[in-house]
């Protein structure tokens, strides 16, 4: 059986646990892997050496009382970077050279174009007066002709061209005397009744008949008058309308009330 302490089992047989003089478990380490990209006294040496420490010491030494941004100060300069960005502040800008365009003009183009302005210049001090007619807006170069004569052949052309060689009648066509009839009255005098049998707008001519100095009688009852499907003229009982000149097919009569058939006379003459 073991003494009297801490004992370990170490098989086959019990070991004594080393303690030290205030009781503490003492541990001895024989040897122990160390783990992957663990640092070593070897690579802690290579980063932390006596030259490398100095150099640091020197820029602390010279970053020594500056200045350095605050984050008020900060802010500031976000916000002037976010205005510039914004365009709403006046942005300077220096270039000194700048890509020009296709076409753009040149100093060369430039001279030339003073070389032609030049020109004018001295076309117009050379051929215009120094005063103008401006009030009938008049500028007249001063070596014209007051005259311009013409040539024997322009003469002779204008001669050529008189009215004398124009016919004195100018005959019309069958076409054209048919056309002209069409367009004109007979002469012979227009008179006729029509009495309304429903309700329905009548038309007073089936086909185009053309009057001139017409006038519509009516009678009976008060009848509409107008284009078809647009009666609304009202005429009463032995009231009158006149036209100067109109073709009836287009009138439409309609009785005013239901029921209440009217009758209607036309007059005119057919010339």
């Amino acid at each position: 059986m073991p003494q009297e302490g801490i004992w370990g089992w170490d098989n086959p047989v019990w070991r004594k646990v080393l303690v030290d003089a205030l009781g503490r478990l003492q541990i001895d380490i024989a040897a122990m892997s160390m783990p992957a990209g663990l640092a070593t006294e070897a690579t802690l040496a290579t980063l932390a050496t006596e030259a490398k420490l100095e150099t640091v010491r020197v820029l602390l030494a010279s970053i020594d009382g500056k200045d350095f941004a605050t984050q008020v100060t900060l802010a500031a300069l976000l916000t002037e970077l976010q205005l510039k960005a914004d365009l709403t502040e006046t942005q300077p800008v220096s270039a000194a050279a700048l890509p020009l365009p296709a076409g753009a003009a040149t100093a060369a183009h430039q001279v030339t174009i003073q070389g032609y302005i030049d020109a004018i210049e001295t076309l117009l001090n050379a051929g215009l007066p120094s005063v103008l007619d401006t009030d009938a807006l008049k500028v007249r170069e001063q070596n014209w002709p007051a005259e311009y004569p013409l040539s024997a052949a322009q003469i002779a052309l204008l001669q050529a061209v008189t009215v004398g060689n124009f016919p004195a009648t100018y005959p019309l066509s069958a076409a054209q005397i048919a056309s002209l009839r069409s367009e004109s009255f007979g002469g012979n005098v227009y008179s006729k009744t029509m009495t309304m049998t429903d309700d329905n707008a009548t038309r007073f001519e089936a086909a185009t008949k053309k009057l001139r100095d017409v006038v519509i009688i009516v009678s009976d009852n008060e009848m509409l008058l107008g284009e078809t499907g647009a009666e609304v003229y009202p005429v009463g009982v032995s009231e009158t309308i006149g036209f100067t000149r109109v073709d009836i097919s287009t009138l439409y009569f309609k009785n005013a009330g239901a029921g209440d058939n009217g009758t209607i006379t036309i007059l005119g003459v057919e010339e």
